[in-house]
């Protein structure tokens, strides 16, 4: 018992030294990290860009303004703002119901720009995951743990794994944060400020 839990000891430690060695030193995987994130920084605002471009064509800032005016004159939300986006393709694809006919579809998807965003955008079915690795550096200076998922593995859901991911993600701002301006001072609103576009009434 005494030199199994030795063992288990040794091995912890040997973790700690190589995940200090990889953090603190030059190496090619924290060159392909930061290379990777910088790629990811450009794709998202050429995306945010021509969703811009989307939202101008059918709200136009004109409107947008006139709304906004009458909004605050007879006490109305006509005009919001928003990070997520359902948008409809312009090219027409061909389908075929169950009885035979055939129809012309657009297909739509959902894109959002929040940092704890989810299905088909970058955040995928579990955003802390993005969301922790790309303010890994921010959430490591705090004391926290933001490579908690690996580091948790295959393993069973545990209060201690549990309560990483709650500390990370309360950092950021991802369970105090929401649309009404709560939590002012946190990333996820940052992120929210930066990407978000007014529409008027409801899906854009």
């Amino acid at each position: 018992m005494t030199t199994t839990k030795l063992n288990a000891n040794k091995r912890k430690l040997a973790v700690k030294v190589f995940n200090r060695h990889y953090a603190n030193e030059d190496n090619i995987l924290k060159t392909e990290y930061y290379n990777q994130r910088k790629k990811f920084d450009n794709l998202i605002e050429n995306a945010h860009l021509t969703t811009q471009n989307i939202i101008n064509r059918n709200f136009d800032s004109k409107d947008v303004d006139q709304q906004r005016s009458l909004d605050k004159t007879y006490t109305l939300q006509n005009v919001r703002e928003d990070a997520c986006f359902f948008l409809k393709s312009d090219k027409e694809i061909k389908k075929t119901n169950y009885q035979g006919n055939t129809y012309s579809d657009y297909p739509e998807k959902q894109f959002s720009f929040e940092l704890f965003g989810r299905l088909d955008n970058y955040g995928g079915k579990n955003p802390n995951r993005f969301a922790f690795a790309y303010y890994h550096d921010y959430l490591k200076q705090k004391g926290l743990t933001p490579e908690c998922y690996v580091l948790k593995g295959d393993k069973k859901e545990n209060p201690h794994h549990t309560q990483l991911i709650d500390n990370c993600k309360n950092e950021l701002g991802g369970s105090k944060y929401n649309n009404d301006g709560e939590n002012t001072t946190s990333l996820a609103k940052e992120w929210y400020n930066k990407y978000k576009l007014s529409v008027i009434g409801g899906r854009s």
